[in-house]
């Protein structure tokens, strides 16, 4: 018993610098007071962590949903305050419970949310429902996996470094690390192991793992993406069914919904406008049967699945998630529609154009905000 207690103490003597142990409130808070920081930890921590920075936050704008809206940056919307809870919600399902909790902690006055064709598969719904659930309940378990992420972390530092490991245990571990893109802190084993995690904005700052492959991936094309997504005949009546209780609920907290469904590669989009057996979903997503359902559920759609960008690689980090550079070029292509100004009135058009050609003059368009 008394070995054990020193153990764990020994532990969170080492995690301390990095809160590689600390529960996801402490992390929450410890990016207020230190911005400059990114986390990172299992995805069924993901959605409680986004609900916790919420609550500190108090944004007038929350973005929320799975991957593809990743990039969404805080800058992006200024001067009003928005946070990025994406990849905290896959799923319908996940969206009321997320939302549901995001709105018991915050009043948002927009809740943007992806609103993609393939969401609208069964098979989307039941590959990623238990997958990739939120565990809001946290706990014991919660404080046992991280335990066992650092003490796994500590032997692999160990076993590469034998002869310096104590030196590597101590520069990894006892002292603030920092990824080498923007020098942010990392928070978590998850972020130290791959210098990859959430802003404080929520944003996702991508790793070296991912930077190294993004040529490769976006070179993929169509046969990417078509692995990535599930098609369908058509839209499925359940996941229909879920989305307006979605929106219904949205509209008891008193926000408005948007919904967006962001760029994709151009050679997706031509497998999806050619394709007779598989894509169906796509076609009745994309008719005015579906944009009249949209409207009356109190939805404002935003398609930008068609952007010009989207036959630029540069403006992705694979064909399903736009870079930061293409989010803010398929902002540009809507920021002065009566829709988006009625929403966003102060968002400056200016500042949006101005940042993303300096973006393109500099030839990097994944850390636009760098």
């Amino acid at each position: 018993m008394a070995f054990g207690a020193c153990l764990v103490a020994s532990l969170s003597w080492l995690g301390s610098a990095s809160k590689a142990l600390a529960s996801l409130p402490i992390v929450a808070a410890e990016q207020s007071s230190s911005p400059k920081s990114i986390w990172l930890g299992e995805i069924e921590d993901v959605a409680p962590y986004k609900t916790d920075r919420a609550a500190l936050m108090q944004p007038d704008i929350i973005a929320v949903g799975h991957s593809r809206c990743g990039q969404v940056r805080a800058e992006m919307f200024a001067p009003y305050k928005m946070y990025n809870a994406c990849t905290s919600a896959w799923t319908f399902n996940h969206l009321i419970e997320e939302v549901n909790r995001l709105t018991t902690v915050a009043r948002p006055r927009v809740i943007m949310i992806t609103l993609d064709y393939f969401m609208f598969t069964d098979a989307w719904a039941n590959g990623y429902e238990k997958s990739r659930a939120g565990n809001y309940a946290q706990g014991v378990g919660a404080y046992l996996r991280r335990l066992r992420d650092l003490v796994k972390y500590t032997y692999e530092i160990s076993a590469r470094h034998p002869v310096s490991a104590v030196y590597e245990i101590e520069r990894n571990l006892l002292q603030v690390k920092r990824e080498n893109v923007e020098n942010y802190r990392l928070l978590g084993v998850y972020a130290l192991r791959n210098e990859h995690g959430y802003r404080a904005d929520g944003s996702t700052l991508y790793g070296p793992a991912y930077r190294s492959v993004i040529d490769q991936m976006n070179a993929q094309g169509a046969i990417l993406f078509m692995k990535s997504f599930p098609g369908a005949q058509d839209m499925s009546q359940r996941q229909i069914s879920d989305l307006r209780k979605l929106a219904q609920l949205i509209h008891e907290r008193g926000a408005t919904l948007v919904g967006v469904q962001l760029p994709m590669a151009r050679a997706a989009i031509d497998y999806l406008d050619t394709n007779e057996d598989w894509s169906g979903v796509w076609r009745e997503f994309e008719s005015e049967t579906s944009a009249t359902m949209f409207r009356d559920m109190g939805i404002t759609f935003f398609d930008l699945s068609r952007a010009a960008i989207n036959n630029q690689p540069s403006h992705f980090i694979d064909p399903a998630h736009p870079n930061e550079g293409g989010i803010v070029a398929a902002l540009l292509e809507i920021v002065d529609r009566s829709e988006f100004r009625r929403l966003f009135p102060l968002v400056d058009k200016a500042a949006l154009s101005d940042t993303y050609q300096r973006a393109v003059q500099g030839k990097n368009l994944i850390d636009i905000y760098h």
